[in-house]
């Protein structure tokens, strides 16, 4: 399959900082949606590196900085499961996700809203892993901005 340049970008995005080409846009859906009262912003880790991407801390620490919501990543990732060889779909993307991450500290009384972001959403397991373990930590809230959609997706 042929990436297009905006998918490129998102591909170099997990591996080197591409803050300036994807901030204002990420800045202006957080602004529009006024961070849905988001107290806490995490960045979800990448599946396919097992890290969290370069771009995406760089621009938690800068709408942290602006907004003045704290950024913490207290989602990590802890087991790395072999990846996915066969055809893609929700059942393998959900057994590539399924409890590989963890929550490092309990939330305190003020970080209920919790804004996760992410590099791309596939299938939206990422996302809905890091629902899974915030919410016996106290959250009730969640807000998930990506800086792309798989069009392959179900």
């Amino acid at each position: 399959v042929k990436r297009d340049a905006y998918s490129y970008k998102i591909v170099q995005s997990k591996h080197t900082d591409m803050t300036s080409f994807f901030y204002d846009d990420i800045k202006k859906i957080f602004d529009m949606c006024k961070g849905q009262n988001a107290n806490l912003i995490c960045v979800a880790p990448s599946s396919e590196i097992g890290q969290f991407s370069p771009t995406l801390l760089q621009i938690a620490k800068k709408i942290s900085a602006e907004s003045g919501v704290p950024n913490e990543n207290i989602i990590v990732k802890v087991i790395k499961k072999e990846k996915m060889t066969t055809k893609v779909g929700y059942d393998s993307r959900f057994h590539a996700v399924d409890g590989t991450l963890a929550v490092t500290r309990r939330l305190k009384d003020n970080e209920k809203n919790i804004l996760i972001l992410d590099d791309t959403k596939v299938s939206g397991c990422t996302t809905l892993e890091c629902v899974k373990m915030l919410i016996p930590y106290g959250a009730q809230k969640f807000m998930s901005i990506c800086l792309g959609i798989n069009s392959t997706s179900p």
